[in-house]
């Protein structure tokens, strides 16, 4: 999925919510409902298996800049193509997930992480569930080819 399916896939998730796509910033997806807002930083499908850590430490960083900001009505997210991840296959970003299940970062930042599936379902993490998610992640995966 590249970035173009995976902000449409996003927006069309947030905007049942009530939010229509705004001007965009720094993110790569801002989305506003009155003074709420959503930024966004995505990880679309890459070639090989360093792309794929760059391209969610890029977004780790930009969410950490955002939060900097101070803005309360500011929600962050990193939304992840995840198709090549929840499939088992490699490369994805199961690998940059991973190495995260144990970090504090999500919670700290308040920060959701968007999971996009190949067909545009969207799974939304709380900041609380992101660590449990992630430490279960390849039991998660092993669940879901089974079931294929």
């Amino acid at each position: 999925m590249d970035i173009s399916d995976l902000r449409n896939a996003l927006s069309k998730y947030l905007q049942r919510e009530g939010f229509s796509v705004a001007e965009t910033g720094s993110m790569d997806l801002e989305l506003a409902k009155s003074d709420e807002r959503w930024g966004l930083a995505l990880c679309p499908e890459r070639e090989e298996g360093m792309a794929y850590l760059g391209s969610f430490e890029a977004a780790m960083q930009k969410m950490m800049d955002a939060h900097l900001t101070g803005d309360a009505k500011l929600h962050l997210g990193i939304g992840v193509d995840f198709g090549s991840t929840a499939a088992g296959k490699h490369p994805s970003y199961r690998r940059a997930l991973k190495k995260y299940s144990n970090s504090i970062v999500f919670e700290d930042l308040g920060l959701h992480l968007f999971l996009v599936q190949t067909g545009g379902e969207v799974m939304n993490l709380e900041p609380s569930e992101v660590n449990l998610f992630l430490r279960d992640l390849n039991r998660w995966i092993a669940v879901q080819k089974k079931g294929e």
